[in-house]
């Protein structure tokens, strides 16, 4: 039962690697979101990342000649959905959805944890850049940062359709 987990302390410290660079590129839109109080801060991101690198790394070394490894990835997908959708709410004094953009940037650190987790440094930094890029342009111009950011609201019309 255990042949499959490597003895190589290189290879363990590689996999240990992985771990912590999910959760340090998981860091800076962790970041992000605790910062700007928003439903899914720092710890919420660290761990989603470090929890879909886990997962990816065991489907790595459990996985069988015939397993096909990109069930774990199309899994965390699934997961996050469920993790992302209790982050959505709409208040019923208002027409907007909140909470849509910090769902998003999970679905985005669990790529990231994904990425590494198949040793894909180089995408795996591209995604958590561009994604907090995308984050930080958000502003707009004269708002203030601690405003909720409108590109984290949909208006809903009175028939419950997004505009």
């Amino acid at each position: 039962m255990y042949d499959v987990i490597p003895t190589s302390i290189r290879v363990e410290l590689e996999l240990v690697f992985r771990l912590a660079a999910a959760c340090g590129l998981a860091y800076i839109i962790g970041w992000d979101r605790e910062s700007h109080r928003h439903p899914a801060g720092l710890r919420t991101h660290l761990l989603v990342a470090l929890g879909a690198c886990g997962f990816t790394l065991a489907g790595i070394l459990l996985g069988g000649s015939d397993f096909d490894r990109s069930r774990v990835a199309a899994q965390v997908v699934t997961g996050i959905g469920f993790l992302g959708a209790g982050v959505i709410w709409k208040s019923p004094e208002e027409r907007f959805v909140h909470g849509l953009t910090t769902a998003a940037s999970l679905w985005n650190v669990a790529s990231i944890g994904v990425l590494v987790g198949v040793g894909a440094y180089l995408l795996g930094t591209v995604t958590a850049v561009l994604g907090f890029a995308i984050l930080r342009s958000r502003r707009t111009p004269g708002g203030s940062p601690d405003q909720t950011p409108s590109s984290d609201r949909v208006r809903i019309d009175p028939y419950g359709e997004a505009e």
